[in-house]
């Protein structure tokens, strides 16, 4: 989006402890910044579609809305989209209101009856709690599908489908 599409992104990663998205960009940085050839095709990349890389933040999930709102606010860039990686349990605090000011959540699914079990537990919360408050920005949930085997059926992915179905 923000390379390809001219979009202005920014990413907040409120995945703690892992902030894996964090450790990725600082773990690119350093290798472009050490190998020269890499320096050259970033600075082709950047100079051509004269945008600088998008930014990602570190924040936990009780104030990561507050952060966003403020970034937002103080940005010399209008931004068209803010991601968030988020925990991948309610346990965390801070995490239902995040979900709560979110306007498009997507949530990962795959093939593993564990994940798909716990996936839908989280859904149906997220419908029974979050999607029937109706001052929300809420717009939609979507699970997409990850770590697939092409053309193998899944018994587990055809469950789900019905269910989020009968959702709405």
């Amino acid at each position: 989006m923000h390379y390809r599409l001219g979009y202005n992104v920014a990413v907040f990663d409120a995945d703690f402890p892992q902030h894996s998205l964090m450790k990725m960009k600082t773990r690119d940085l350093a290798m472009v910044m050490e190998n020269e050839a890499l320096k050259k095709l970033a600075y082709k990349q950047f100079t051509t579609i004269n945008k600088k890389a998008y930014p990602i933040m570190q924040h936990k999930a009780d104030s990561v809305l507050d952060a966003a709102h403020e970034f937002v606010n103080t940005s010399p860039v209008p931004l068209d989209v803010l991601f968030f990686d988020l925990p991948g349990t309610v346990n965390t605090p801070g995490i239902l209101k995040a979900l709560a000011g979110m306007h498009h959540i997507f949530t990962p699914i795959t093939a593993d009856r564990v994940v798909m079990e716990s996936t839908l537990i989280f859904t149906q919360l997220l419908q029974d709690v979050i999607m029937k408050k109706a001052k929300l920005p809420y717009k939609a949930l979507t699970c997409f599908g990850t770590r697939w085997t092409a053309g193998k059926a899944h018994p587990y992915m055809t469950c789900t489908i019905s269910l989020l179905d009968n959702w709405g």
